[in-house]
């Protein structure tokens, strides 16, 4: 840049190419699009250590150079990037910046903005590379929006079967709607990316190189180490489990168990995000711009809420004792009735009849196209197809008494609380991959999130961390309070419930410790969730579901009433979805 004779000027480099637009078409070979990945997320490290955010990370903005026969990613178009001053997803006059197909939840609220932002849209470019698509394909641009800020991380399996596993659990990650959930760096996100293409274990240690404006406020400081994993969703996450953890008494007393959730579902849209999106749709319809004003009266004060229960009880089968979202649907694992009940998410109403599994639905967990029931008598786990709820292929067998599954990184992982073990299944295949990994003493509950696969042992009071993509413990038991009973992994932490203590415990998994004192819930808390800007707990014999802020780790609001023996509970489709073990219902919660 300078000037020249008075007139000024800005000297750019010449890439002689084309850029990526033209060169997705319906899809790229796995390592191709994760090679590109990695340089442009180089690329990204170096901005985001200058406090840079760019913002507007599309195909059309990376140019793809050959020389010499070797590929080169250059990212171009900085105009968008964001320094200290201005760290919101729109200007001063109220103007979004960016581009939908590719835009971070937090980027469309008007939130603030970091490094995770670009990470979110580098993480669509690769599922586009991948595809040949968008990865949320509307007529409108509001649809566009609500789908990132609402739905969960699409499935990249279900779009393309042939890709390698783990690169599903890299899209979710990096898709994830927390910007805590996300890969720290777009650096790690590229090796994880080339991992997985290759079936190999990304490095362990991951860090956010990012300074100043570019820097999370509130995750891991630049030059912090953290053990690495694929994550879901994400959210994925997993809440479910047997309320006694004595499975004699599964047959006999039919005690409650809890519910997995696998997708991480997405956070709470905020009243600032709503009022975006609401006059996005009024610009929209009128000019077809995407230009949002902000603003509004005064908030009114009152009683702080933490939700209210919506529509009449919701009958499923017989013992509710797992409840997931995924595909348009809540499933709901019936232990006493030995079938998955499915309730269309819209609606709220009963989807057909109960789908007969096997003996003792355990848990229940959505993932790759298909719905994964746990059978803790047969000692196997049940596949459905999750468009038709069709049985698919013959029940996978397990170790003994699974009680427990959990989908993340392109796997199914089980807890066989008789045998002391965690088994991994194969999303695509539905074959059990590798041995069988001990864990410790009596596993009742598995969660896919914030870097890891965690597992808690109900007769040893710990949780034992595994790396999701090489399916090894990492490090030792964590202590987390008395009778572990549920595990739940998002809102940068993972979540434990102390089913005998009447409190919730959280872990930090950057240092997989024990963060702060215990959370008291209500009474015999069982299941725990997160999303729609909560962590939320249902205590078995209290009747009611706790919420608790994740940031502040305070209950918000006065206990839900809801149905009698809530051992299960799920987030997802704009919901809390809460089974009722002792009267054979769903309640569900709007926050």
């Amino acid at each position: 840049m300078g000037d020249e004779n008075g007139s000024l000027y800005i000297a750019m480099r010449y890439v002689e190419g084309t850029d990526l637009r033209a060169v997705i078409g319906t899809g790229m070979e796995p390592e191709r699009a994760a090679r590109i990945t990695a340089q442009v997320g180089a690329a990204l490290d170096a901005a985001h250590a200058r406090g840079l955010v760019h913002r507007d990370i599309k195909p059309g903005n990376v140019l793809i150079s050959t020389s010499s026969g070797e590929e080169h990613a250059y990212l171009t178009d900085f105009g968008l990037a964001k320094e200290a001053a201005s760290r919101e997803g729109f200007t001063r006059t109220g103007e979004f910046v960016g581009t939908i197909d590719y835009v971070a939840p937090e980027q469309i609220e008007g939130g603030g903005l970091d490094a995770r932002t670009d990470v979110y849209a580098l993480g669509c470019v690769l599922f586009q590379m991948l595809t040949g698509r968008i990865p949320y394909e509307r007529d409108k641009e509001v649809a566009k929006m609500w789908a990132h800020l609402n739905e969960p991380p699409p499935s990249l399996l279900e779009a393309n079967p042939g890709l390698p596993p783990d690169l599903d659990g890299v899209i979710q990650r990096s898709m994830a709607r927390a910007p805590g959930d996300r890969y720290p760096s777009a650096g790690d996100l590229g090796r994880a990316a080339l991992a997985a293409s290759r079936g190999a274990t990304a490095p362990l240690a991951e860090r956010s190189v990012a300074r100043g404006d570019a820097a999370p406020d509130a995750t891991v400081p630049a030059g912090a180490t953290t053990p690495a994993g694929e994550a879901p969703g994400p959210t994925r996450h997993a809440p479910r489990r047997a309320a006694t953890r004595e499975p004699g008494r599964i047959e006999t007393e039919a005690s409650p168990t809890r519910a997995a959730s696998t997708r991480a579902a997405p956070p709470r849209v905020s009243r600032r995000a709503a009022v975006a999106v609401g006059a996005a749709l009024l610009v929209l319809l009128a000019a077809g711009a995407i230009a949002l004003a902000l603003g509004g009266g005064e908030e009114k004060k009152g009683p702080v809420s933490a939700g209210k229960v919506v529509g009449g009880p919701i009958q499923v089968g017989s013992s509710p004792t797992a409840i997931t979202v995924g595909a348009g649907s809540v499933w709901v694992a019936n232990l006493r009735g030995g079938d998955v009940s499915r309730i269309a998410a819209r609606s709220a109403k009963p989807a057909g009849k109960p789908i007969p599994v096997g003996r003792q639905p355990y848990g229940v967990a959505v993932g790759g196209g298909s719905v994964w029931v746990a059978l803790f008598k047969d000692a196997a786990v049940r596949r459905l197809d999750a468009g038709s709820g069709k049985p698919v292929g013959r029940p996978i067998e397990v170790g003994r008494g699974p009680t427990d599954l959990a989908y993340g990184a392109g796997s199914v992982w089980v807890a066989n609380y008789d045998d002391d073990t965690v088994t991994r299944i194969d999303a695509r295949t539905g074959k059990v991959r590798g041995a069988p990994i001990r864990v410790g003493d009596g596993p009742t509950d598995v969660a896919v999130g914030e870097g890891g696969v965690w597992v808690v042992n109900v007769e040893e009071d710990t949780m034992v961390r595994i790396n999701p993509q090489s399916g090894r413990p990492l490090g030792g038991p964590i202590p987390v309070g008395q009778s572990p009973e549920g595990v739940a992994a998002g809102a940068g932490s993972v979540w434990i419930t102390n089913i005998k203590a009447d409190t919730l415990t959280r872990v930090d998994p950057r240092s997989n410790q024990v963060a702060g004192a215990p959370i008291a819930v209500g009474n015999r808390p069982d299941d725990v969730a997160v999303g729609e800007g909560g962590v939320w707990v249902a205590n078995l014999d209290g009747n009611t579901v706790t919420r608790i802020d994740p940031a502040t780790r305070r209950a918000v609001g006065k206990p839900i009433q809801v149905g009698d023996g809530p051992a299960t509970l799920a987030v997802g489709a704009g919901s809390v979805w809460v089974g009722n073990f002792k009267v054979d219902t769903v309640t569900r919660i709007r926050p």
